[in-house]
């Protein structure tokens, strides 16, 4: 089996969320023996040759999986246009292509990814695509604290999450619904977490 990540952050790999969950899931299904990609969405878009490399790319691949951050209740204009270039060239598809999504959000409820993820699955179903599932993730930017979180034991559900979602890819099945709720937790109390983002950007006004 042969998966292939789309990141769709605009950040450095180890300042993303999207990166940093998203390289957690190719990790375990790379110790569960399947063959793994990363790639950065806007390095095919930068490119006069991107949009063929990229379809090359997915060719290439069993599982498509979208890591993304939340912009304004949708994915980012940079996967909007991935997924334009694809629809384009949905003919030039292989077919049998699964698809998985995550979407992370800084708003504490995960819930808030709701509208995100119906776009990626209408995407999905336009393009013939098995739907997998997908995680939303709620306080997104908790998760670039990750050794602090791991340190806390904070981290347990998210991983048993991916490691639940690792293993039916290898089997080829659905994403079960129990791996989504536990990646829908909040990882610390609301409160907390409200008061260290009103605190960070309190220091960037300054």
């Amino acid at each position: 089996m042969k998966a292939i990540l789309l990141v769709g952050s605009p950040k450095e790999k180890n300042k993303s969320a999207s990166w940093i969950i998203g390289d957690f899931l190719l990790k375990a299904l790379t110790l569960n023996g399947a063959e793994t990609k990363t790639s950065k969405l806007a390095s095919f878009l930068d490119s006069k040759t991107g949009a063929k490399e990229l379809i090359d790319a997915i060719n290439l691949s069993d599982i498509i999986i979208f890591s993304s951050p939340l912009y304004a209740d949708t994915p980012p204009t940079v996967v909007i246009q991935a997924m334009d270039i694809i629809k384009e060239n949905k003919k030039n598809i292989t077919s049998d292509k699964k698809i998985f999504v995550i979407s992370n959000g800084s708003f504490p409820e995960a819930s808030q990814n709701s509208t995100a993820i119906r776009i990626y699955r209408q995407f999905a179903k336009g393009m013939d695509f098995c739907w997998l599932g997908g995680f939303a993730i709620g306080m997104g930017p908790m998760l670039c604290r990750w050794r602090s979180l791991e340190i806390f034991g904070l981290l347990h559900a998210i991983k048993k999450a991916v490691l639940i979602t690792a293993i039916a890819f290898i089997h080829n099945n659905y994403v079960p619904r129990a791996a989504e709720q536990l990646m829908a937790k909040t990882i610390i109390p609301k409160k907390i977490y409200l008061l260290l983002m009103r605190t960070k950007f309190a220091c960037i006004a300054k």
